[in-house]
């Protein structure tokens, strides 16, 4: 109000009331270490299908392990740097480690002969407890996979389906019939398997390719 009685519309901010405020982000993420890259996904929990921040890097775990049975002292400092750098992005987004839903490994690392001396590593210069997904969980995630697409295709729900899953060391095959499992099998045949096989023998052209199927032939022939 002015001396002369005129009033004008108060220009100070005033706080926006609690009720029509936005939400702020309820951000979760997860940490997947795989078998040629490690990977963050960070979400807001509210919006699950929409990707906050995604990163991934480079990793040779399945060099490692197929080729030596064990993991090097390099690629295990290579993981360190690649996570401290994760959480780094983390702090960015005002999150803690805590806020890791969960940090897995693919199922190969369990092959290496050190995988608990790298895993305490993990922990104790990055604070992350990663657990190795078993096998009983992957079959689990491929069934899930799977029961998505038999609702998407009608026809899978009536007829003999094969499911064939080829992974970096293991293929796993799931028969169903009429949308039920009858039977499911894992074979020791990958493509880094396989891969580091081949390498490994220094053979090219015809002979590399004989090599090959010398090598799958016979999980092939039982699948």
């Amino acid at each position: 109000m002015t001396a002369g009685g005129s009033s004008f519309p108060d220009s100070r901010p005033t706080a926006m009331d609690p009720a029509t405020e936005p939400p702020a982000p309820h951000l979760r993420s997860t940490l997947h270490i795989g078998a040629s890259s490690i990977s963050m996904l960070v979400v807001d929990a509210s919006k699950p299908s929409e990707t906050v921040e995604f990163l991934e890097q480079p990793f040779p775990l399945a060099r490692d392990v197929f080729s030596s049975g064990r993991i090097a002292r390099p690629t295990a400092s290579r993981a360190v740097e690649i996570l401290k750098g994760f959480l780094d992005t983390l702090r960015e987004l005002g999150l803690e480690p805590e806020s890791i839903e969960r940090a897995i490994a693919t199922n190969i690392l369990a092959e290496a002969s050190n995988h608990e001396v790298f895993l305490n590593r993990l922990n104790i210069a990055c604070g992350l407890n990663v657990e190795i997904l078993d096998d009983g969980e992957m079959t689990r995630l491929i069934y899930l996979k799977t029961r998505r697409r038999l609702l998407d295709t009608p026809s899978m729900k009536k007829r003999t389906t094969l499911v064939v899953h080829v992974g970096p060391g293991n293929t796993r095959a799931i028969l169903f019939k009429r949308g039920r499992i009858i039977r499911y099998t894992s074979y020791r045949l990958g493509t880094y398997r396989t891969s580091e096989t081949v390498e490994n023998a220094n053979a090219e052209g015809a002979a590399q390719l004989r090599l090959i199927n010398e090598h799958i032939s016979g999980q092939i022939g039982q699948l």
